[in-house]
C-alpha cells in the first residue's frame, strides 16, 4: 500500500499527517515552528518531523502546504505570509535529498480546500468558498469543480 505525508507549515505550528492513497489517517505529529520561523530553521524541523512520523519509510511522497503562494512546478515558496525571510524559498529542491523522496509545495488554503471536495465537507459540491484562520487568514475558491488559482 502506498502511503504519503501531508505537512501543513503554519506560523505557530508544523501539523503532519501521514495517510493512505484512499485518504485514511495512519499517524499524526504536530510540532513547534521554530521561531523566528527562518526557512532554514524550518527546513531542518520539517525533516526531523518527517523522519518521527514515518521512521520506517513507509511513505514515498511528501506534499507541504504553505502560508502564501508557490510556483507553478510547486518547487518554490514564493513568499510566506506570516514566515519571516521567506522570498522565493526552494524548499521542495532542500527537502527532497534529505527526505530522499520526491516533494511538491502548495498553497496551504488550497491544499485544504482539495481535502474537504475530495472526501470532506465538499465533497460532490461544484463551487465552494474555503477561508482559513490560524496564525494567518487564507482562502481558496474552487468554480465548477476546479480550483481557482488566478491568472498565474
Amino acid at each position: 500500500m502506498n502511503q504519503l505525508i501531508g505537512v501543513d507549515l503554519g506560523g505557530s505550528a508544523i501539523k503532519l499527517g501521514r495517510f493512505s492513497e484512499a485518504g485514511d489517517l495512519l499517524a499524526e505529529l504536530q510540532v513547534p515552528t521554530p521561531q523566528p520561523a527562518m526557512p532554514g530553521a524550518v527546513t531542518t524541523a520539517i525533516v526531523a518531523a518527517v523522519q518521527q512520523i514515518d521512521p520506517e519509510r513507509l511513505a514515498d511522497r511528501v506534499g507541504v502546504g504553505h502560508p502564501g503562494p508557490s510556483d507553478q512546478a510547486g518547487r518554490v515558496a514564493r513568499i510566506a505570509i506570516n514566515l519571516p525571510g521567506w522570498l522565493d524559498v526552494p524548499l521542495a529542491n532542500w527537502l527532497e535529498p534529505l527526505l530522499e523522496r520526491p516533494v511538491t509545495l502548495a498553497n496551504d488554503a488550497n491544499c485544504a480546500l482539495i481535502g474537504e471536495h475530495w472526501l470532506g465537507a465538499a465533497r460532490g459540491v461544484g463551487d465552494v468558498l474555503l477561508l482559513t484562520l490560524g496564525t494567518g487568514v487564507g482562502g481558496a475558491v474552487l468554480l465548477d469543480g476546479h480550483l481557482f488559482t488566478g491568472h498565474r
